[in-house]
């Protein structure tokens, strides 16, 4: 049969979806055709059809090559014979037509692989070739093209140099790290090594990934957040009048701009039913009379002198400043509840109540509707309440309680969405409590939604203390 012309390989690029591509070319067997998916030769996972037709045919992959793959499909047919024609044996039509195919195949494959190859025109009759006698002068250089535009060997010296500053051209020369360092000004530091004098940065340093073990206590000390997005801090009650005091451990916090790094280097004690005054044992209001209320905990210091120092305040950003401390940053907050701060112990982000929880809600027939609950949590920043939940189902055979945050969406309590819910066959009273954790708003409120249950059902929730994400931010 005829062999068409073979211009080339044929070209797709996958979708991610499509498993068949076409070739239009002749070839004898599968494995003249070869297979390349983004550059790599491929020889499984496909199957090919066509084989013998003038027009060419198809292969199907079994797995959909990638979206933007790129697929080649060419002709790759081995440069031999097997077919053995012997004296006076038999001369079948067939065979001979597939060796003669063979022949045009591969001359047509020598010639798509010459179309690729620089070649030059017809017009140059010289030999193109740089005979074994050149090895010795093209060592040590590369090809190029001359200024006539012929092709033509270089060496480096060659080249003519870019322009480089005065300066590069110093630092090009330099045998090592520590020489290139030098040059720039720049200073490496192994460990033995101090930076003199107090310097200014435009921006926060940046730390390496690690540090020796043995630098530890100095970068705690300089207030690092290598170790986290702060260490220490850490708030509690007084012991001596738990009422109306707030203990604040050494520790360290980069300011809320990032731009400084503020280290209060011993534990301080702040009274909250004092203006504030610096220094520990002193008031720590930042303006008005004490009340029942939220209060935000900052960590101040004065750009000046460098002293740090912690202030009270309602305010959860914007506090009134003593004079001359201009850097501040929240570290905590608290409740004051009938005329004393509420008692806690807080790791991390986490605030528990210590005595017992705050019962905020007891509500007889709570409804299916939709109520919002105010908890006993700090105002003015969201925080992820922790709180007890009681259903007492009195005469009904289930209760069930959806608890979302505001920001959520308003659903129906069901056995999909709930909380928490009993079920009782026997309809005698039953009681269930669990723990959860909801997000509040900046008003302490979250939504409750019962489901369907008797008028005598009671709901009764109690805050067992919160958790402040926003201090994890750095």
């Amino acid at each position: 049969m005829p062999v068409g012309l073979y211009t080339g390989p044929n070209t797709h690029t996958g979708n991610g979806v499509t498993t068949v591509f076409a070739y239009d070319f002749k070839i004898l067997q599968s494995a003249d055709l070869k297979v390349t998916v983004d550059g790599v030769v491929t020889t499984t996972g496909f199957t090919v059809s066509g084989v013998g037709a003038s027009a060419g045919g198809s292969i199907t992959f079994s797995t959909a090559p990638a979206n933007g793959a790129a697929i080649v499909l060419s002709r790759s047919r081995a440069y031999s014979r097997t077919t053995d024609y012997q004296r006076n044996g038999s001369f079948d039509e067939e065979t001979v037509d597939a060796d003669f195919d063979a022949v045009v195949m591969l001359i047509q494959q020598l010639d798509a692989a010459q179309k690729r190859a620089i070649k030059a025109p017809e017009s140059v009759s010289a030999d193109q070739v740089i005979s074994a006698a050149d090895w010795a002068a093209r060592a040590s250089k590369f090809f190029g093209f001359n200024s006539g535009g012929a092709l033509a060997l270089f060496a480096i010296a060659d080249v003519a140099p870019s322009a480089v500053s005065a300066f590069i051209a110093t630092l090009i020369d330099d045998p090592d790290a520590a020489t290139a360092r030098n040059t720039l000004g720049a200073v490496g530091l192994t460990g033995a090594e101090t930076i003199a004098g107090v310097k200014t940065f435009s921006s926060k340093p940046v730390l390496p990934a690690t540090v020796p073990v043995t630098n530890e206590a100095v970068s705690r000390a300089n207030g690092d957040s290598l170790y986290g997005p702060s260490y220490g801090l850490t708030l509690s009650n007084n012991v001596s009048d738990p009422t109306n005091d707030i203990d604040i451990a050494a520790g360290a916090k980069w300011d809320s701009t990032r731009a400084v790094r503020m280290v209060l280097a011993s534990a301080l004690t702040k009274r909250l039913d004092a203006a504030w005054a610096v220094g520990t044992g002193n008031g720590g209001l930042d303006t008005g009379s004490i009340a029942n209320t939220t209060y935000h905990v900052f960590l101040i210091m004065r750009s000046d002198t460098g002293v740090v120092d912690v202030l009270f305040s309602t305010s959860p950003t914007s506090p009134t400043m003593p004079a001359n401390y201009d850097y501040k940053r929240r570290i905590g907050s608290f409740v004051r509840i009938s005329n004393a701060i509420r008692k806690f112990v807080q790791n991390g982000s986490r605030f528990m109540y210590t005595v017992t929880g705050i019962l905020d809600v007891n509500a007889t027939n709570p409804g299916a509707s939709a109520v919002t609950r105010t908890l006993s949590v700090p105002t003015g920043i969201a925080v992820e309440a922790v709180v007890s939940i009681t259903l007492d189902a009195i005469t009904s055979q289930s209760m069930d309680v959806l608890l979302t945050s505001l920001d959520q969406d308003d659903v129906a309590c069901d056995a999909t969405n709930r909380t928490a819910g009993i079920f009782n066959t026997n309809g005698d009273d039953s009681q269930l409590t669990v723990v959860a954790q909801v997000k509040t708003n900046t008003s302490a409120q979250v939504r409750s939604r019962c489901g369907s249950g008797s008028t005598s059902d009671v709901l009764r929730i109690s805050t067992l203390g919160f958790i402040d994400f926003s201090l994890t931010e750095d």
